[in-house]
């Protein structure tokens, strides 16, 4: 067995030079081309037009850091980072603000956020498919704003049918981000338990994690057919994620480890 002073000292030097390496292969902004090849995917593959990405945050549990403050929040019983990515019809994390880890609440992400910031001025080559068609758009739910930018749910109950429908197919479209959390979380089993150690070290797993994700969504055996959730007859059909997270968690009851982090 590595003594853990040996192993941190690898993953200190090891994390950064993924990110280093990966960052400018699998991370940068799309370009006015690549947004609207996003589109047409999404249009193809979950039916909803205009979309460019699914939007939502993963809190990843960590132990809270000394002298961190009121920095990290508790949510769900646990304190935690939140990574705020926008991901494509594939379940890749195309955009990920690197400084939204330390805010508390989706919403808090967004608001405070960088990627927030260049939505609303539209820097980040956006295409605009004509003057007269609605603008292109993240799909959000209920925890965001509704933006010109941002669709989300029809709040309250008692919708009328064409709300329903619109928010059946939002929910679908936003399949995307839940496969993308899920795929992440079971290929990199250490996110399924709290992360220990420095902010910046937590940090720089998540950033290594996202870059090693996006990098290996292009091999079928890291995501293989099945393995994502997908839709069958208007009813999801559960991807082999799901169970392996449930495997995972019995495991870790079973040996008595600590139990591992929501998801």
């Amino acid at each position: 067995r590595m003594h853990k002073a040996t192993l941190s000292g690898i993953l200190q030097k090891t994390l950064p030079a993924i990110w280093d390496c990966l960052f400018p292969l699998v991370l940068q902004p799309p370009t006015s081309q690549q947004w609207e090849e996003i589109r047409r995917e999404f249009c193809v593959k979950w039916n909803f037009p205009n979309a460019i990405g699914s939007i939502d945050g993963k809190h990843f549990a960590i132990r809270c850091p000394s002298n961190s403050g009121s920095t990290f929040d508790k949510y769900k019983k646990f304190y935690s980072m939140v990574l705020l990515p926008v991901v494509d019809a594939r379940s890749r994390l195309r955009l990920v603000d690197n400084e939204s880890s330390r805010h508390p609440s989706e919403g808090g992400v967004l608001r405070k956020s960088n990627l927030r910031k260049a939505l609303a001025a539209n820097t980040l080559q956006i295409p605009v498919i004509a003057q007269s068609a609605p603008p292109l758009c993240l799909l959000g739910d209920e925890a965001f704003p509704l933006k010109t930018y941002l669709m989300r749910p029809f709040p309250g109950r008692g919708l009328d049918y064409r709300k329903k429908i619109f928010n059946y197919w939002l929910s679908r479209g936003r399949r995307t981000v839940e496969n993308a959390f899920g795929i992440f979380v079971c290929r990199w089993r250490a996110f399924l338990a709290p992360m220990h150690g420095t902010v910046e070290h937590c940090e720089n797993m998540i950033k290594a994690g996202v870059c090693l994700h996006n990098f290996l969504t292009r091999d079928e055996a890291y995501c293989p057919p099945g393995y994502a959730d997908s839709e069958r007859r208007g009813a999801r059909v559960d991807g082999q994620w799901r169970a392996d997270i449930l495997n995972v968690g019995v495991n870790k009851s079973l040996g008595g480890n600590s139990s591992p982090a929501a998801i």
